[in-house]
């Protein structure tokens, strides 16, 4: 098999969330692809490789580097971004995460994985009182106040 093949098997491998198995095919098209210039290496592959280490190896440093490797040489793939905002999620840091997503549908609005992605961090309401911080006990407890009479409302509504 060429680089290319076992670049192409292990994208199948990483799109059923087969780690392992993508790590070491996407491994082997990296070995087989080293003769190359790395001009005409495929980005993708390291934004792949990224993504691999973090999810397989829980090697978040590595998959920093390779994802922002492959974004450096082609800032306008939207599947970079998503990549390496997986990465952030992993690490819990939502904040970086969406603003790396927010980049990715800069370039393509309608991308699905990043609205997957996005989906599945969940949005939430703005705090009671705005200018005060969302951890502010305040804020707190005038949710849970309004949250539980809301949920109060909802259920006499439902019971009449």
């Amino acid at each position: 098999m060429t680089g290319e093949e076992y670049l192409e098997l292990g994208l199948a491998y990483m799109r059923e969330k087969n780690w392992d198995s993508a790590l070491n095919t996407l491994l082997e098209s990296q070995k087989r692809l080293s003769d190359l210039p790395e001009e005409d290496i495929p980005p993708v592959l390291f934004s792949a490789l990224g993504l691999c280490y973090a999810m397989a190896r829980n090697n978040i440093m590595s998959g920093l580097t390779y994802c922002q490797r492959a974004i450096s040489m082609d800032q306008f793939q939207p599947g970079f971004y998503q990549n390496l905002g997986m990465i952030y999620l992993k690490t819990g840091d939502k904040k970086k995460a969406l603003a790396v997503f927010r980049k990715g549908l800069k370039l393509n609005p309608e991308h699905s994985g990043i609205w997957s992605q996005i989906s599945q961090l969940g949005f939430r309401k703005r705090p009671f009182l705005s200018f005060l911080p969302r951890q502010h006990f305040i804020n707190k407890y005038l949710g849970m106040w309004f949250l539980s009479t809301e949920g109060k409302r909802a259920a006499s509504r439902r019971s009449n």
